[in-house]
């Protein structure tokens, strides 16, 4: 049925800044992300404001979801249209386990900055902290 609503273009819809990869991730539907994925969804297709299927799992703390999409190549430093990451995204939300996994696959905390001066400062904190990690 899904490879059935991809050929029909589903995987391509936007419908409210959404796409249905984006709402697979953000719910942490690891199942329904594989069989989009392997219908030949794109796997860097972006809502209106920049932000990816791993951007959206990592906010919501789905680690699973977030270590199968490094594993079939999404861009773990895709930025959205306000510079934010998903690394920076899942330390916003305290989503530790996330932000320790996207670190240890050399998540680049020299650009962990947005728009705003306040996340400026946490882009710092951030670095300071994994600063201890070596």
């Amino acid at each position: 049925m899904i490879s059935k609503a991809c050929e029909e273009g589903l995987s391509e819809k936007i419908i409210n800044d959404d796409n249905i990869l984006h709402i697979a991730s953000f719910k942490g539907n690891t199942r329904l992300v594989k069989n989009l994925i392997e219908c030949g969804c794109k796997l860097e297709i972006r809502k209106e404001k920049g932000y990816t299927p791993l951007i959206c799992a990592s906010r919501n703390g789905h680690l699973e979801l977030v270590k199968y999409l490094i594993s079939v190549g999404t861009d773990k430093e895709a930025k959205n249209k306000i510079g934010g990451k998903a690394l920076i995204y899942a330390s916003f939300t305290g989503q530790l386990e996330v932000v320790k996994f996207l670190y240890t696959k050399k998540g680049d905390l020299t650009e962990c900055q947005i728009s705003s001066k306040s996340d400026s400062l946490h882009g710092k904190q951030l670095r300071a902290i994994f600063s201890h990690f070596g």
